[in-house]
Parts: structure tokens; C-alpha cells; sequence
């Protein structure tokens, strides 16, 4: 065999010869047997005198000459050792799959949705609900889910499912919150997982936990292409390593020789770390009624790193796609980005090279088999260099990549090895049509390559220069700064650049913002940023953001990118107040529009909410911890320093400030938002009385109805408003129907979720009776204006109007015509007297007085009305109490012990809540017939939107529609959903978006 190898060795050229005399020094250090030694020195002389005889000249200390190279020269006293350039790829290590949970908040990947002024939280959901914004409350979190240890690659034996440590589940988050999963800018995502926490088996023995350092997305890949389509979804891979891992010796998984204990071991040398890397494809986002949704599949290797290498990437080679996505042509792999990458590693001290495909491989669908018309049924990968095969991948099968994340490993013969050493290598399918070719010369950072900054603020990357695995020294690479935002203005992007340069390097005569560096003898070269003040140029969006291409040279242009988002400056005012210009208010109700999540535990955009004693501590809290810990308050990845500074030196003192005054314009547009929250309530109550059956629960029924035609009053009241003051109310634009479940139009209430439902205990209390909920304070009294309840919100109205009044005049605030007035002649004899025309500031204030004291009662002490009915929130707490409200002769004091107000539970239909026609098969009968009331409550709509625009007579016609709407609701109700009639169809407010076309 040696003697075979030695005599093909004689037609290899010399520097192949070279590489075959080092593998075979490596190989003679590692033999520990005398026969195997004297075998290899005899080889190894053989080839000397070859070499010698060519004329070649070596140096058998170092292995290679030093040789210009593209412009550099490899630099053998400084080349990584195996030792000390570990990666994921070398043993000891292992893989998982399984599945991963991003519920990643989509609101803030849009840059309109910054703008405070028109965003509409209605809007975000209801392209929820048309699946053009698939997750608006999402919370940020990122965890594994049910995730398996799939195989394990010891030190001392190749690779294998058959240990104990196979089947073992690898967690994140049990234990410990949740990681989080953010972009870096609306405008260019960049997602970055911050706070995870990784462990194996956790719920048992607990071998290890670490928790990875926060590592933005690389290498993307086109997962699925399909012809000529390119699918959307691009997926991606994260590279990073465990910090502050914690081994538990006491798990017998740790045991002496086992494999954990090598990796163990191994990690705690010196500059050794744990590593991993991790796939994330098929994503599923479209469908929420799918039981996947926000989850997708995870591939992912755990091995070993070392803090004098790359964290994110592998320094070692890399393979690039050099095909077309139509499979028909061939592009040049140095001058595209990179995609489909394949990092592999060489190491002949084992005798093997490991390939990841993990996130290169191509399928024909989202979540269908590898795209076999591209790729072929087989790789091969080979040497370019004689066309020698490596090794061949079958792609008829999946399971592979499921086993071992798409990493490879192969066991070479020496000469293969040193083929491999010595030259670049390709992948070819079984139609011998090029895939792959070998990047021969590229560069990449060392450290991290996403950052934001602050104005002063500097940056230093070093990056690394390789040839075919081996350090570049003396190499001129080529960096160039882009401005990645583009809704900067033309004439102000000069002025956005200036904001981050590179001060260091040559700069490039010939090229903007372009600059020159060149490597030293360990292939390395660091690059200095320094941010300024970009100057507020994207309105309402903070910052600038920028991207660095990077290439080894001009005529190269095989590149990656480097990430900055630089913030605008924000000085930190002496006194920080929530009114006013650059106020706190102003900047947390950004945040509170971005992340709706957060309104479960306190809503940023209330002043009042966000100074309570509980709140002010989580605020200080979540914003002064590490970025790296999972509590970390997500939204402060678009704060810049001034503002979160700001914000915690208000929250030390949190004073409110003074207001701006509503003007105006504003009042107008405050009177559309009343009707929209008046109506906001009727399909509310509609669909508690539709739940109760016919002739049962009768006081509650009347109770319900009760409260129902007094907030059509004030629809009608409000609308009566806005006409006074020359407005033009709309009851049909896309957006009057509100979404269920969802918040109250105007920001109004922002801590309770309306949602429709039938009528039980439940409704009542965290609804109806929240909804309706009096105010608890003289609100003149309270500094923090603000529209927490419906009353307050009508006060601040109220006052407004007053303040108009004495500034302009009245003449010139009731400027409407008073033939829109609609008032009480078609009304039940019982309403007809409160619908009141309004004319001037008395009858602005009668009606305004009127909703208030119908919806919360007279005043703090009075439940009734001031007509001797009891206010809303009361007739809806008798019903949830059992019992009338009555006040005793002798104490005064109210109580809910008068006769009683049944409530049978068994004489209300199981309505389902929030109906949506999703829930109904498609064609079935509760489908159809609930896509008809909807169609018959929008036509209601109309007819009133016409009576209270000019055609007041057209009042009369919409009571007879209401009760045909009656009949269509009992079609829906009466519809059992499964055999044991446990759910009931339930009738559908759907907003005109959401409806079939007719």
C-alpha cells in the first residue's frame, strides 16, 4: 500500500508532494506502534529524494514555502493548529433536532408603524386576521421545543446513535426565562437572540446548562426553490458559545470516559469554550389554526470553540452554491453574497475533513423533500484538482439531516488528505452539473458583526483572512460602508453617512466610503468605526443603520456584511417630565404601539400605569439589566442611551408635566373616536342577549337589552356631536367594526381585551363591568389626564369644547347644520327624550352628561343615573351579584342584597367566543349563515351611517333591520358545533376585510 502511494506520489507536483510529507510527519507523531513508524519513515524518504530530484525546495518544519497568494502569503509560524483552532466540527460533538418557538412581535419589522400620529392598533389586527401580519402581540420569545439528541462523535471513535446520551431532550428555558428573538431595524431585520438558556436533560440529571451569548443571524439560505420561484422564507443559522456553563458531576452522564465528560474536560483547557450551531427552517406563520404555528424545525450541533478563534463563524473553509435557482446556469460564487454556504474543516491529525451542510441543501417545497431536479439525487464532492470523490451524499432521504444537523465527516486515505490540503474542492450531482465551488480566498470577523451605537460611540472588528483554511498575511482585503435605510432623503444621505466611519485603513480614491486593509503575518486585520450624530433623519424612526460589505478585494466580490444601527442624538433633560415635547409619555407610547404584549402587565402609554410603585420597579429593573439576560426589556433594542436614561431618570421622580391642549381639528377627530367606542360596545352586548334562549333569564335579558339601547343612544349622541361641530361621521370605513378579541377604539380602557363571548359570570365581571367601570377620583384633581375610562375620556372632551368655546367663540365652534340632527321622534317612547339634538356648548354638555351618568352613574356615591335608573355598570353587577342593589334606610350604604337576579347557566346557548367564519368548515351551514348576518349587520351600518349624514328620516328604517337582524342571529345560535352540543355557532361582526366577495 505505501509503496503504491509512493509511486503515484512521483506524478503529483511538488507542493501536492509537500502536503502528502506533512500529513505523513503528522501521522508518524500519532503512531505509537515501531512497525507503523519505521513504515512511515521509509515512505517518507522515498518522497524526499522525489521531492529533491524535482528540484523543489520545502521546509519540512513549517510545510509550506512562503509564496505570494492573491496578493498575500501565507504565514506558517502563525497557522492554527488543531488544538488551538477547535470548532463545532471537531470532536467531541454532538447533534440534535427537533422543533423551536419564535414568537417573534411583527408591528415593529414595519417602519410606518413608528409613526405614533396614524398607527392604529385595529390596523395591526385586522391584517392579523387577513394573514398580511401574522403575530402582532407576539412577546419575543425563543425557546427548543421538544428537541432530542440525535448522535454524539467522541473523541477517541467516530460517530454514532448507539450511547445513551441519544434520545436525551436538549432544552431551552425550563428553569430559566425564556430567550428573545429581535430584529436590529425595521428597515434591514437582522434578528438577534439574546438571554438563552441551553441544558441538557434539565428535568433529570442535569448534566449542563449554559447560556449562549447573544448572537445575531448568519448564512442565510434559500431553503426552497422551486423552477424559477424562490420561496420567501429564507432560513437561517445561528453561531455562537455557551457562557457560564454549569457541569453537574454528580449526573452519571458526567462519568469518567463518557462522552460528556470528554467534552467536559476539553472546554475547560485553556481558551476552550462549548459552541454551538444552530439551523432554523420551515417556519410555519400562515395558518393560525395550524396546531405548529410559530414553530419550525431546528437542526444543531454542540462541540467545542476556542476564544483565539471566530465565536459566530468557523476559520476554516468555505464551499458556495454556483447555481442558479432555475438550475439551468452558473454564477460565480466570489461575486455574489454568501448563501448556501458549507463550512468544512480539514484535519489530517484524525485523518478526516467534516462538511456542514446544514444550511446549503435545496428542497423542492416548504416542507417537502430535497429539490432533486437541482441538486440531483446524489452529491459528490471532490477534489478540483483531478476530479477525486471525497464523498457522496444521498439526498432520496431526509433523515440524515435530522440526524446529524447536515455535518459530514469522512475518513481519507493521506494522499486524498493532502489533495484536499493543497487544492480547492467542488460538489457535483450524479449529472456531473456543478453546485458548489470552493470559496479560495474570504474574510470574516472574528468577533460580533451586528452593533448598535451611540453618538461617540466606536466599534473595532478584527477580521481574519483565509486561503483554502490557511491564514493570509500581507493580503489586501477591501471594506466598503453602506447606508442601508431607504427612507433617508436623497439630499440628506451624505450627511447619514458622515454619522459612521471607518477611521483607520486607506481609504480608496476611486471609490466612496471605501477603504483598504491589509493583513498581518496571522492573516488578521482589525477595522475601527467611530458613530456620530446622524441628525433625526428618518422622522419617526431612531437612527440610521448601516451595512460593511467586505471582500478580499475588488476584483472578488464574494461578501458578507457587518450590521449598525447608530441612534440619533437625545440629551437628558435636567427635569424629565411625561407631557410635552421629547417627553417619556412620547417615547414610551412608541413602544406601547410596537408591543402590545406588554399591555397584559402595564401599558406604556398611561401615565398613570406606568407610575405605579410596581411598575416603576420592573421598568428600573428589565432596563438596567445586561442586553444579555433574558429580562432585559426587549424594546430597548430601539431605545438609544439618552432615551433610556431619560426614562430612568423620570422614573425616579415621575412627574407628569403640562399638556399640550386639544385643539380643533383634534376634537373632531376625538367625536369620530367616541362613536367607534360607543359602538364598539353594541356587538358586545348583542351577542350576550342572543346567548340567553327564548323566555329564559328574563330579568337579565331585559337588564342586557336595557344597556344596549342606551349605548345606541349615545352612538347616535355622539354622532349628533361631531355634526355640531361641522364633522362628518363615518360608520362604514373598514376599520368601525372592531376586531374581537382585541383592545377599545382611542386607547381607551388599554387594560382589558373586548371579546364576545355568551353571557356568564365571567363576561360580566372582566368585561361588561370593566368596560362600564365609574371613575374613582374627582378627575380635576388627578394630574394625570388620560382616557383610562370612557367617563374621563368624555370629561376631557367636555373641557375641551369649553376651553373652544371662550377661545373662538361658539358661533364659530358650532359651525354644523342643524338639519343632521337627529333626534327621538322614531325612538321608543322610554329613549326618546335622550337623544338630544346639539346645537350649542349647553346641549354639547347635556349630551356628554347624559353618557357618563348612564354608563358610570350621577356621581363617585350614587348609582343611579340622576333619572332614578341605575347606571350600567350597576344593572350589569346585579346581574353578577344575584341580587338587585338596594340601600339600606338606617346606614345609607348600598348593598347587593334586594330580590334576586337569576342567572341559569343552563338557559344560555354555549356560544363559542370571538367567532370567526375560520371556525366553520367551509360551506358548512353555521358558515354560510353567520357570513349572512355579518352581511346584514354591515347593511345596518349603512343605513344608519345615512341618517346621521343629512337623512335623519332614515332613523325609522333601521329599527325594522334591527329585528330581521334579531331573526338571522337565532339561524346561527340554535346550530350545535359537535354531538354533544357542548358548542354552539355563534353570529360573526366581521369587519367588511374579512368578509368573502359576494
Amino acid at each position: 500500500h505505501l509503496h503504491r502511494i509512493y509511486q503515484k506520489s512521483r506524478t503529483y507536483s511538488s507542493d501536492s508532494r509537500s502536503s502528502i510529507i506533512r500529513v505523513y510527519i503528522r501521522l508518524f507523531c500519532h503512531r505509537r506502534g515501531l512497525l507503523s513508524r519505521m513504515l512511515s519513515v521509509i515512505l517518507l524518504v522515498g518522497m524526499l529524494v522525489s521531492c529533491q530530484g524535482d528540484g523543489s525546495a520545502f521546509d519540512v518544519g513549517t510545510g509550506i514555502g512562503n509564496q505570494p497568494v492573491g496578493g498575500g502569503t501565507v504565514c506558517p509560524e502563525t497557522e492554527p493548529t488543531y488544538e488551538t483552532d477547535l470548532t463545532y466540527l471537531d470532536h467531541p460533538r454532538l447533534h440534535f433536532s427537533g422543533l423551536y418557538q419564535a414568537d417573534v412581535a411583527t408591528i415593529n419589522n414595519y417602519y410606518g408603524n413608528f409613526n405614533t400620529s396614524s398607527f392604529n392598533l385595529l390596523d395591526q389586527l385586522i391584517k392579523k386576521s387577513t394573514y398580511a401580519d401574522f403575530n402582532p402581540k407576539g412577546s419575543l420569545g425563543f425557546s427548543f421545543q421538544n428537541c432530542k439528541i440525535t448522535m454524539v462523535c467522541p473523541l477517541d471513535r467516530p460517530c454514532t446513535t448507539d450511547d445513551e446520551l441519544v434520545g436525551k431532550p436538549l432544552e431551552s428555558a425550563t428553569g430559566h426565562a425564556t430567550g428573545k428573538i429581535v430584529d436590529t431595524d425595521p428597515e434591514i431585520g437582522q434578528a438577534i437572540i439574546f438571554g438563552m438558556t441551553i441544558g441538557l436533560d434539565i428535568h433529570q440529571s442535569k448534566p449542563f446548562v449554559g447560556k449562549m451569548r447573544p448572537v445575531g443571524e448568519q448564512d442565510p439560505w434559500r431553503n426552497v426553490w422551486t423552477g424559477d420561484n424562490i420561496d420567501p422564507n429564507w432560513q437561517t443559522g445561528f453561531q455562537s458559545i455557551l457562557e457560564n456553563v454549569e457541569w453537574n458531576n454528580n449526573s452519571d452522564l458526567l462519568a469518567n470516559g463518557k462522552f460528556l465528560h470528554q467534552l467536559m474536560i476539553k472546554s475547560q483547557l485553556q481558551d476552550q469554550v462549548v459552541s454551538i450551531k444552530f439551523n432554523l427552517d420551515q417556519y410555519h406563520q400562515e395558518n393560525f389554526s395550524d396546531p405548529l404555528f410559530l414553530y419550525g424545525r431546528v437542526t444543531g450541533t454542540i462541540g467545542l470553540g476556542t476564544l483565539k478563534g471566530p465565536i459566530h463563524y468557523v476559520r476554516q473553509r468555505l464551499l458556495q452554491f454556483a447555481r442558479e435557482p432555475n438550475a439551468t446556469g452558473l454564477v460565480d460564487p466570489n461575486k455574489t453574497r454568501f448563501t448556501n454556504v458549507v463550512n468544512f474543516k480539514v484535519c489530517p491529525e484524525v485523518q478526516h475533513v467534516a462538511f456542514d451542510f446544514g444550511n446549503a441543501v435545496v428542497r423542492s417545497s416548504y416542507s417537502g423533500g430535497w429539490n432533486t431536479a437541482l441538486m440531483g439525487n446524489t452529491l459528490n464532492i471532490v477534489t478540483r484538482d483531478g476530479r477525486h470523490l471525497i464523498d457522496s451524499i444521498d439526498l432520496t432521504s431526509d433523515s440524515w439531516y435530522m440526524r446529524n444537523a447536515g455535518v459530514f465527516e469522512v475518513r481519507l486515505t493521506a494522499h486524498l488528505l493532502a489533495a484536499i490540503e493543497s487544492g480547492p474542492v467542488d460538489v457535483y450531482n450524479n449529472r456531473d452539473e456543478l453546485l458548489m465551488r470552493e470559496i479560495d480566498i474570504y474574510s470574516r470577523p472574528m468577533n460580533e458583526f451586528v452593533k448598535k451605537l451611540n453618538p461617540d460611540d466606536t466599534w473595532n472588528v478584527t477580521f481574519f483572512v483565509n486561503k483554502l483554511g490557511k491564514s493570509l498575511s500581507n493580503h489586501r482585503a477591501v471594506l466598503q460602508v453602506q447606508l442601508a435605510s431607504s427612507h433617508t432623503a436623497d439630499d440628506k444621505k451624505k450627511q447619514a453617512m458622515n454619522a459612521f466611519q471607518i477611521v483607520n485603513g486607506s481609504p480608496d480614491p476611486d471609490h466612496e466610503y471605501t477603504y483598504f486593509f491589509t493583513s498581518d503575518c496571522s492573516g488578521l486585520f482589525t477595522v475601527q468605526f467611530k458613530a456620530s450624530d446622524p441628525g433625526k433623519l428618518r422622522e419617526y424612526v431612531d437612527g440610521e443603520v448601516y451595512r460593511v460589505s467586505y471582500v478580499p478585494d475588488l476584483d472578488n466580490q464574494g461578501y458578507t456584511y457587518l450590521y449598525s444601527r447608530v441612534f440619533d442624538e437625545f440629551s437628558v433633560p435636567d427635569k424629565p417630565t411625561w407631557f410635552g415635547q421629547n417627553g417619556v409619555g412620547e417615547i414610551l407610547t412608541q413602544y406601547d404601539n410596537l408591543y402590545p404584549v406588554m399591555r397584559k402587565f402595564l401599558v406604556l402609554s398611561d401615565y398613570s400605569s406606568v407610575k405605579e410603585p410596581s411598575n416603576v420597579h420592573f421598568l428600573k429593573l428589565s432596563m438596567t439589566l445586561n442586553e444579555s439576560q433574558p429580562g432585559h426589556m426587549p424594546v430597548t433594542r430601539d431605545l438609544s442611551r439618552g432615551k433610556r436614561d431619560t426614562i430612568l431618570k423620570w422614573l425616579d421622580e415621575p412627574a407628569p408635566g403640562k399638556r399640550e391642549q386639544m385643539d380643533f381639528d383634534e376634537l373632531k377627530r376625538n367625536l369620530q373616536t367616541a362613536i367607534e367606542v360607543e359602538h364598539s360596545t353594541i356587538p358586545l352586548y348583542l351577542y350576550a342577549l342572543f346567548s340567553i334562549k327564548p323566555g329564559t333569564n328574563v330579568q337579565a335579558y331585559d337588564l342586557v337589552r336595557s344597556v344596549l339601547i342606551e349605548e345606541m343612544v349615545h352612538m347616535t349622541l355622539a354622532c349628533n356631536m361631531l355634526n355640531a361641530v361641522g364633522g362628518v361621521p363615518n360608520l362604514v370605513h373598514n376599520k368601525f367594526i372592531p376586531i374581537y378579541p382585541g383592545p377599545m377604539a382611542g386607547g381607551l380602557h388599554p387594560e382589558l381585551t373586548l371579546r364576545l363571548g355568551p353571557l356568564t359570570k365571567d363576561i360580566l365581571k372582566n368585561v361588561f363591568m370593566v368596560l362600564e367601570e365609574p371613575r374613582r377620583v374627582p378627575i380635576d384633581n388627578d394630574p394625570d389626564i388620560h382616557n383610562k375610562t370612557i367617563g374621563m375620556f368624555y370629561h376631557k372632551v367636555k373641557r375641551a369644547l369649553k376651553r373652544l368655546v371662550k377661545e373662538m367663540g361658539e358661533e364659530n365652534v358650532f359651525v354644523g347644520d342643524p338639519s343632521r340632527q337627529v333626534d327621538g321622534k322614531y325612538f321608543p317612547p322610554e329613549t326618546a327624550s335622550k337623544v338630544i339634538p346639539v346645537t350649542d356648548l349647553k346641549s354639547a354638555e347635556d349630551a356628554i352628561d347624559l353618557i357618563v351618568k348612564e354608563g358610570e352613574g350621577s356621581n363617585m356615591l350614587n348609582p343611579n343615573d340622576g333619572e332614578g335608573e341605575l347606571a350600567h355598570y350597576y344593572k350589569f353587577a346585579e346581574i353578577y351579584y344575584g341580587h338587585q342593589l338596594v340601600r339600606d334606610k338606617n346606614t345609607r350604604k348600598w348593598s347587593y342584597t334586594g330580590d334576586p337576579v337569576p342567572l341559569d347557566p343552563d338557559c344560555i346557548y354555549p356560544l363559542i367566543s370571538n367567532p370567526r367564519l375560520e371556525d366553520y368548515p367551509e360551506g358548512s351551514r353555521p358558515r354560510l349563515l353567520a357570513t349572512d348576518f355579518s352581511r346584514c349587520y354591515l347593511n345596518l351600518l349603512a343605513q344608519l351611517h345615512v341618517a346621521v349624514n343629512g337623512q335623519p328620516d332614515k332613523v325609522a328604517e333601521t329599527f325594522g333591520a334591527m329585528n330581521f337582524l334579531s331573526i338571522k342571529a337565532g339561524y346561527v345560535t340554535g346550530l350545535p358545533l359537535n354531538e354533544a352540543g357542548s358548542k354552539h355557532a355563534g353570529p360573526t361582526f366581521l369587519n367588511p376585510l374579512l368578509l368573502p366577495e359576494s
